[in-house]
């Protein structure tokens, strides 16, 4: 970035060659010992973060650019956490209220219409866009040198600091010790009493323990006789389940095997009634056998005399 008092390098970026063109020769007739840069989005695509933003002292860009369907402002957004980034003039060719209002508060310097831009509103913007992008500049060198200061004197505050808490550590350190000390013995004097607490508290625990047996064995014993207790019934109820269920089998086979013989009786009956109808059909067969061989031989006595006849 440039910190001298005129501007160095001035950046175009715009879709169109002629206004870019327009653009530079008017500038550059205003601004002699400036160079102008143009840059063409449709060629060499949209810049990003890696772009050398700090080449360039003021950035003028159009809004509407084609590629991508980006806008100026969406490039100039993208890249407003570079520190790099150069004081940016916005132009558009259709004025939109919300657009302007966007873009200043997105931190563009200037929003300016194409089709009401005069060549001097175009200079004193540029102008006024340089100049602020220099006194950022002061200012954020000065604030540079106040942290660094500050900085030291931060440093220098602290090492007095330590200083002074070592000295006061030190005497804390001698104050606890003493107390430590102090502590210690009322310790093993506390611990004294507490052992011969605890020695007669054995003693009165071994007496009780003779009495807590006894109570031991007669819960014991309580807990035997309810057990069998229990078990007696359940074996009780057990064997009352398996006699009711035995009764229902029982039932259950005797109505099975009524049923059973049912059936066998109509078996039986039906073979008897198949017999017998078979019976009768070989009886009636054998009646019409015989009236057959009747017939027949009736038909050859016939025939041999009507033979012996002849």
């Amino acid at each position: 970035m440039n910190n001298a008092g005129y501007i160095k390098k001035i950046l175009i970026l715009d879709d169109s060659a002629d206004y870019r063109k327009l653009l530079t020769t008017y500038l550059n007739s205003v601004f002699k010992n400036t160079e102008l840069v143009e840059y063409d989005p449709v060629e060499k695509g949209v810049p990003d973060d890696s772009f050398e933003w700090s080449e360039y002292d003021v950035l003028i860009i159009d809004y509407n650019l084609h590629p991508n369907n980006l806008t100026g402002l969406d490039v100039f957004i993208e890249n407003s956490k570079n520190n790099e980034m150069p004081t940016t003039i916005m132009l558009t060719g259709e004025g939109n209220e919300e657009i302007a209002v966007r873009a200043m508060k997105s931190g563009i310097y200037d929003y300016l219409r194409k089709d009401k831009l005069k060549k001097e509103l175009l200079k004193i913007s540029v102008q006024e866009a340089f100049n602020k992008h220099n006194s950022y500049n002061d200012n954020h060198i000065s604030i540079d040198e106040v942290r660094q200061l500050a900085k030291h004197e931060a440093q220098t505050a602290f090492a007095a600091y330590k200083v002074q808490y070592k000295k006061i550590y030190a005497n804390k350190e001698i104050r606890l010790k003493t107390e430590r000390l102090k502590l210690k013995n009322e310790l093993k004097q506390n611990q004294a009493i507490l052992d011969e607490i605890k020695n007669s508290i054995n003693e009165v625990e071994q007496h009780d323990s003779l009495a807590d047996k006894e109570m031991l064995d007669l819960k014991t014993q309580q807990e035997e006789a309810e057990d069998a207790v229990l078990k007696t019934n359940w074996k009780y109820g057990l064997e009352e389940e398996l006699n009711l269920q035995l009764e229902e089998d029982l039932k259950t086979f005797k109505d099975e095997m009524v049923q059973q013989k049912k059936i066998d009786l109509d078996i039986m009956t039906q073979m008897e009634n198949a017999k017998k109808a078979k019976e009768e059909s070989m009886a009636a067969a054998i009646k019409d056998n015989k009236n057959l061989l009747n017939d027949i031989s009736s038909q050859l006595n016939q025939d041999d005399s009507s033979s012996q006849l002849t």
